[in-house]
């Protein structure tokens, strides 16, 4: 009996070539045990250097259980274009990510299948038992990262920068990626309203190669604490701007305000305050928390505008 539903397992790969045709044989191996889905395989080739673009062309003409398409980019863009790339190739009504390397065990995928299957959930996240990397940077700054999202932003997910996870064809699409956002996909699911589970896995030692993303560690720290700092922003003040704006505007006006009070008792006290720096000081912040004021209020107007778009969009 043919299986009409499908799910599809997106992969970004970047200089793997070795990993190619061993990563697909453990995935069909596993997909053929689950009998309800049939499975196609999306691979993005992230502008690779090696033979890997040679080693997805030749998995093409494998007529195996499981689909193969690949997309290739001409220069190395990044693992979230690499992913948004992928989701718009994917037809499955569930999508599963993974990375490209085989520390990502397909002997897993089964439990993710039945894990997204569940009518509360959204998203799952892989949780690593254990972290298979030597690089000390990469283990401390993912668990800054961690510790973070939870006290900030509430994250659901113990382990959010894990490269299994699965998810619901709408939540994929509907998220919104960009920089390097994809270590906060299920922190960003969660923020769009959607629901979150983790599954227990443990991660295997790299078959062959070194990591690609973010081998060195400093430089992906420095990104992951802006990308940290910018989701609280926009997701936490998105839709009520002036939250945000007023009370940095009223903070710097009331210090501006302040200085002049005390320069205008001084000036009535007969102390010459014209040219002092503390009076120009009391006139900057003054100006520039009327300006942060006005960018709250026009926020406002432009959170507002989209909602009454939206609310007459929705009408029938």
């Amino acid at each position: 009996m043919q299986k009409e539903k499908l799910i599809s397992i997106l992969i970004p790969v970047y200089n793997e070539a070795e990993n190619i045709y061993p990563l697909y044989q453990r995935i069909s191996e596993e997909a053929e045990k689950i009998t309800d889905y049939r499975f196609q395989i999306i691979f993005v080739n992230d502008g690779s250097t090696d033979r890997t673009r040679e080693a997805l062309r030749a998995l093409t003409d494998i007529r195996g259980p499981v689909e193969v398409k690949f997309q290739n980019f001409k220069r190395n863009r990044g693992k979230t274009e690499a992913i948004k790339a992928g989701i718009d190739l994917c037809e499955g009504e569930f999508i599963i990510n993974m990375d490209g390397d085989l520390q990502d065990d397909p002997e897993y995928l089964e439990k993710f299948v039945n894990e997204i299957q569940k009518p509360d959930v959204d998203f799952v996240i892989g949780n690593r038992t254990n972290k298979y990397t030597k690089n000390i940077v990469k283990r401390i700054s993912s668990a800054i990262a961690n510790k973070t999202a939870k006290l900030l932003i509430g994250s659901p997910a113990n382990d959010m920068n894990c490269g299994f996870k699965a998810m619901t064809a709408e939540c994929a699409f509907k998220v919104a990626l960009k920089s390097d956002y994809h270590r906060y996909y299920p922190l960003l699911a969660s923020i769009e309203g959607f629901r979150i589970s983790q599954v227990d896995i443990e991660q295997k030692k790299r078959l062959s190669g070194e990591s690609k993303y973010g081998k060195i560690g400093l430089g992906r720290s420095m990104n992951s604490a802006l990308d940290m700092l910018s989701i609280y922003f926009i997701y936490r003040f998105k839709k009520e701007p002036f939250r945000l704006f007023g009370r940095v505007g009223l903070l710097i006006f009331g210090v501006g305000a302040l200085i002049l009070i005390y320069l205008t008792i001084g000036w009535l006290m007969g102390h010459y305050i014209y040219g002092r720096p503390l009076f120009f000081m009391g006139i900057l912040f003054c100006i520039v928390g009327t300006n942060i004021l006005g960018m709250g209020l026009l926020g406002e107007l432009i959170v507002l505008n989209g909602m009454s778009r939206e609310s007459t969009k929705n009408k029938p």
